[in-house]
């Protein structure tokens, strides 16, 4: 994990390999496929500043939960400080998804939405 000092590399891997299947699935072309590398690099540069700051937030929540006795005011008000973080970054997930399932076509669309509960958590 992130907090065990990895770089990210395994979690980048995961993410190109979910990518090459979504890509393969689809069977999208070098046009949509460069598009969609472009919305995610665009989101990745406008989340940068939101996920530092979510990872203070993980860092200080720890160190809440580490403490002898939680302090459930100091959670409160801990959260209440990121919230705005919480929802740009909610936003700016589902501006890129909606990005994204707009490079597809109406067949590629219905495709995905078919597929997508068939996805599980390993």
């Amino acid at each position: 994990s992130f907090e065990d000092g990895d770089s990210g590399e395994g979690v980048k891997k995961m993410m190109k390999h979910k990518f090459k299947r979504m890509a393969k699935y689809l069977q999208l072309s070098d046009e949509q496929k460069e598009q969609m590398k472009t919305i995610r690099q665009s989101a990745k540069e406008q989340g940068a500043s939101h996920r530092e700051a979510l990872k203070l937030f993980r860092e200080q929540v720890k160190a809440l939960t580490l403490a002898e006795n939680f302090d459930e005011a100091a959670f409160s008000a801990l959260q209440g400080q990121y919230q705005s973080n919480f929802e740009r970054l909610g936003l700016l997930r589902a501006k890129t998804k909606h990005a994204m399932m707009q490079v597809l076509t109406e067949e590629q669309q219905a495709k995905w939405v078919e597929f997508k509960p068939k996805r599980g958590r390993r």
